[in-house]
């Protein structure tokens, strides 16, 4: 059976040419889901569900290419087009990763038991990061 899919009109939200979107799960039962995206605005923003405010994460020199959400559900990793990684933790950035060559930053993944993150780049490589955010 086929599932028709409709848009909300009370949850329509503008931004600048999203390039990647992800869905930052709640962190307590019961509460709402956040929107986590990036694009050509060089900006991540995170949105929760339902609601209007954003919180806009600056940092990246270049287009947001890949986000993606920790399996802690508090840490957000974006790659952008100035080579970077950069760690997210309560609006601010708490690392930035760089080992791309400066090529851009395409996909950025968290394995969902380990906490290890993965990056692929325009220099041909995925990398593998260990260790704790912050």
């Amino acid at each position: 059976m086929a599932t028709t899919w409709e848009h909300s009109e009370d949850i329509v939200l503008q931004t600048s040419w999203a390039i990647c979107l992800t869905v930052k799960p709640a962190e307590k039962e019961g509460s709402p889901c956040s929107f986590v995206w990036g694009g050509l605005n060089n900006t991540c923003t995170i949105v929760g569900y339902g609601q209007t405010d954003q919180v806009k994460l600056h940092g990246h020199t270049s287009f947001i290419a890949s986000v993606s959400v920790a399996p802690d559900r508090q840490t957000i990793a974006s790659g952008g087009g100035d080579g970077l990684i950069k760690l997210w933790k309560g609006g601010e950035c708490v690392q930035t990763l760089n080992k791309h060559g400066g090529d851009s930053v395409q996909s950025v993944a968290w394995h969902p038991t380990s906490g290890k993150l993965a990056s692929g780049g325009c220099d041909r490589s995925v990398i593998i990061w260990c260790g704790e955010p912050g």
